[in-house]
């Protein structure tokens, strides 16, 4: 059966610069067509379909998204899937359209490494 809905997307916890990042999304049915598009404050815009999308058991699609293709800041997902396979005929209303934004953040930095030692009170001499 094609799907109709999208039922649920699961977004990733703590995405970081650099590292890389899936989301899954889950249908009622087989979707010719799964795509996302990742889109930043800057207006770039990256299309995550073909092989960065696998199939990860029965009507669920994951989403590879490359760290090259996003930053640091808001990004906002336009998950999607067309509902018939021959893209050159599909209609508007041939897609169904998922919105989510979630943070990507900087990795935290390295903590300071250098050993501290304390001093050792001098006796008090009376």
């Amino acid at each position: 059966m094609v799907f109709s809905k999208i039922i649920d997307v699961e977004l990733p916890k703590r995405p970081l610069v650099g590292k890389g990042f899936s989301v899954t999304m889950v249908t009622d049915g087989e979707v010719p067509f799964p795509q996302m598009v990742v889109r930043q404050d800057d207006g770039s815009e990256h299309f995550i379909k073909d092989e960065l999308v696998s199939k990860k058991g029965k009507n669920r699609y994951r989403f590879q998204v490359p760290a090259e293709q996003y930053q640091a800041g808001k990004t906002y997902l336009q998950i999607e899937g067309c509902r018939i396979a021959d893209l050159d005929t599909a209609q508007a209303d041939d897609w169904v359209k998922v919105y989510h934004e979630i943070t990507v953040n900087e990795p935290a930095s390295k903590k300071n490494t250098t050993k501290r030692t304390r001093k050792k009170p001098s006796p008090v001499t009376q």
